[in-house]
C-alpha cells in the first residue's frame, strides 16, 4: 500500500466568499501556507485546468479584476 503523501500547503483561514460574476459558481477563497515548496498541480486536472503560486505582481498582471478581499490579504503579506 502507497502512504498518503504529506500535504503541500495548509489551510490557514477563510477570506471570503461570493458567487463568481461570470461563471455563477460558488467560491470559498483560502489563504494558505505551502508546506513543500513551491511546486503545485492541479490535484483534480478536470475541475482546475492550472494551480501554482504567484508573487502579488504576477497576480495583478493576470487577474486585474481580483475579488477585493483577495487583493486585500495578499496587500497584507507584502513585506
Amino acid at each position: 500500500m502507497t502512504p498518503f503523501p504529506c500535504p503541500v500547503v495548509v489551510a490557514d483561514h477563510e477570506i471570503g466568499h461570493r458567487t463568481h460574476p461570470v461563471t455563477g459558481q460558488q467560491l470559498t477563497y483560502i489563504a494558505c501556507t505551502s508546506t513543500a515548496g513551491l511546486d503545485a498541480r492541479a490535484a483534480a486536472p478536470d475541475e482546475l485546468v492550472e494551480a501554482r503560486w504567484l508573487d502579488p505582481s504576477q497576480v495583478e498582471e493576470l487577474m486585474p479584476d481580483l475579488f477585493d478581499p483577495v487583493r486585500e490579504h495578499i496587500d497584507s503579506q507584502r513585506p
